[in-house]
Parts: C-alpha cells; sequence; structure tokens
C-alpha cells in the first residue's frame, strides 16, 4: 500500500511556539581572526554547531512569535513582520512558524574584540555557578545547546563605548 507523508503547517507552529515558552535562547558571537584575503565573507557551513572562538553569549532580550506582515513593526531583511500572542490558539489561527530574537550587545558588558560571525542557540546549559547569569563567557557554559542560526558577515569592531543590536527571524 502506497503511502505519503509530510510535516504540517502545525508543527512548525509548535516548533515555533516552543522555542518561545521555553525561553532559553541566547545569542552569541565570535570569530576574531580573518576571513582570509580581503575578508571575503563566506557561505554558512550548514554543518556548524557553533561559532567559531565564542566570545560571550547573552539572553534574549526579545524573544516573540512573528508572521510576515507589510503592516508590521518588525524590519529583517527587507521583509515586515508583526507580532504574535505566544499562545497555542493564536500561534496556530496566525500559522506563527517565525520567531523573532534579539539582543543589545552593551559597551563592555561583553568582551570588546572585533568579531565576524553571530548567531543564536537554544538549550544552552549554564556551568555550576552561573545560573542566574544572562550574559555567559565560554567557561560559564556547560553545553552550548542546538546553534539555530549563523550569521557570517564582515568585520564588526567593538569599543568599550559602542553598542551592537542584534536580530534574527528563525524560520521553522
Amino acid at each position: 500500500m502506497a503511502t505519503k507523508m509530510d510535516s504540517v503547517t502545525v508543527s512548525r507552529v509548535y516548533q515555533a511556539l516552543q522555542l518561545v515558552l521555553t525561553n532559553n535562547v541566547w545569542v552569541g558571537y565570535g570569530r576574531t581572526a580573518t576571513w582570509g584575503t580581503n575578508e571575503p565573507v563566506p557561505d554558512v557551513n550548514q554543518a556548524s554547531t557553533t561559532i567559531d572562538t565564542l566570545q560571550a553569549v547573552k539572553k534574549a532580550e526579545v524573544l516573540s512569535l512573528v508572521v510576515p506582515d507589510a503592516t508590521g513593526t518588525i524590519e529583517f531583511q527587507g521583509q515586515m513582520y508583526k507580532t504574535i500572542t505566544a499562545t497555542k490558539a493564536s500561534a496556530i489561527a496566525a500559522g506563527a512558524r517565525f520567531v523573532y530574537v534579539a539582543v543589545w550587545l552593551k559597551y563592555a558588558e561583553v568582551p570588546v574584540v572585533t568579531y565576524r560571525q553571530s548567531g543564536v542557540f537554544a538549550g544552552l546549559i549554564k556551568a555550576a555557578g552561573s545560573e542566574a547569569k544572562t550574559i555567559l563567557l565560554p567557561a560559564e557554559i556547560s553545553d552550548v545547546g542546538y546553534l539555530m542560526a549563523l550569521n557570517n558577515r564582515s568585520p564588526i569592531p567593538r569599543e568599550t563605548d559602542s553598542k551592537e543590536f542584534l536580530e534574527f527571524i528563525l524560520e521553522f
């Protein structure tokens, strides 16, 4: 007997909603070494499991279910999104299979280096003694969890008087 199987939209909505509800999402940055001659930014290695020379991670300051919407207030890579209430009924009704993640890297709260990678981690496990922290250095992380997104970029020089806004839209 022939069968056909595929995932359904609600399974992707479930994954997005679970990520938001578990609230264990972190943004990290690293890769202090150059990309090579003239700094050509390479494509992302789909098999990556972490950021090269991870410098720090910061707990997501914004973590929301979103959907594409031309009247939305969140702009990411030329697309507008609007926020959806993180409930089962609202998420299913809207087909909310996107998660917006954002943090500010402020001044010297994290290591001041020039970096070339940023990414989103889910399921991170803190090392003993770091349970209350929202910014972690590599030694304070027992397991980085799962790398959900990775961004290779041109060098971003950090200074003690600068801050950067890092944002991602994860699609499920």
